[in-house]
């Protein structure tokens, strides 16, 4: 496709990253161009003004005049284009980065070479750019590693000697809750153990007391059923014979007699003296054995009830004579 004075006047060229002004290589490239389409034009202007100049002068004739103007036409427009490309080219060459301006006069060969040394000047600075962004990124991440890692190792530090103090104010805890509690449970079971033991003493002591009263309990009614069997002998004794025609004796002769009084015995129970004083009258005109009534002490019974309650215990005593069990 032809380069246009447009293309020329249009063209835009990438800015280089490392250093001021356009790509050298889009540059060179696009001044190629220029250059090639500059050639052509010159060699058809010269061409189109050869065949002006060789044409006769009979070309005003009618029969050329067509040919003519329309080879004057496109003169113009040669001559026309050809101004305007090399406006553009100059416009291009003001575009140009400072270095291209010394690009002016070089043949190819020239131009290659320079091209080629600003390309390899290009590749080292792009390789020693790129070492020093892989060495800086190196150290950069060394840098990094290193402040987490001593970061790190500061948390761990922190969390370890958290976790230690803790489990030491745990531990120290644990053992004074311990503590406190064997402490707790000594004196516990210290008063637990002094009131066992006074609970221990207390039964042992109403333990001898209900069996110093059992004992007292069992002297009494010996002492007491002694005494009554003593006291209706006695009564049996003092009573007269009847004559053998006249029969039984009647209750109202019996209770005539007075009832014999005796000094009551002294009776020692295991906890205490017991001292009684008893006398037996009968009351009224029955003064049989069931209506007799016995006073000791300031109790008052009746002898058959006294008699039945001491029946319990005659297997382990004798019966007074005269008694009889009555």
């Amino acid at each position: 496709m032809a380069l246009t004075p447009n293309d020329v006047l249009n063209k835009q060229f990438q800015t280089t990253k490392f250093r001021d002004g356009y790509d050298q290589d889009e540059v060179d490239d696009f001044l190629d161009e220029v250059l090639a389409e500059f050639q052509r034009l010159v060699a058809e202007n010269e061409q189109l003004k050869a065949q002006l100049a060789a044409a006769p002068e009979a070309s005003a004739a009618p029969a050329d005049s067509g040919e003519a103007e329309s080879l004057r036409a496109q003169l113009a427009a040669a001559q026309a284009q050809l101004a305007e490309s090399q406006q553009a080219l100059q416009t291009a060459q003001q575009q140009a980065a400072a270095g291209s301006t010394l690009l002016d006069g070089m043949n190819s060969a020239e131009y290659l070479q320079l091209a080629r040394r600003v390309h390899e000047e290009h590749v080292r600075e792009g390789v020693v750019k790129r070492d020093d962004l892989i060495a800086e990124g190196e150290t950069k991440a060394a840098t990094l590693v290193g402040d987490a890692q001593a970061q790190a190792s500061r948390l761990t530090s922190d969390a370890q000697a958290q976790a230690d103090s803790l489990l030491a104010d745990a531990r120290g805890k644990a053992e004074t809750l311990v503590s406190e509690a064997q402490q707790q449970r000594d004196t516990t079971l210290e008063t637990l153990n002094g009131e066992v033991a006074a609970l221990t003493s207390q039964r042992d002591g109403l333990q001898s007391a209900v069996d110093g009263l059992k004992e007292f309990e069992r002297s009494y009614r010996a002492g007491l059923k002694g005494y009554l069997e003593t006291q209706l002998g006695e009564l049996a004794a003092s009573e007269p014979a009847a004559p053998a025609e006249a029969g039984e004796a009647s209750p109202e002769a019996a209770a005539e007699d007075p009832a014999p009084s005796s000094e009551v015995p002294t009776f020692t129970g295991s906890q205490s003296t017991f001292a009684a004083e008893a006398s037996a009258s009968a009351e009224g005109d029955a003064g049989s054995e069931t209506g007799e009534t016995v006073r000791w002490g300031g109790l008052s019974v009746e002898a058959e009830t006294v008699a039945e309650e001491s029946s319990s215990e005659e297997d382990e005593r004798p019966s007074a004579p005269g008694f009889g069990g009555a």
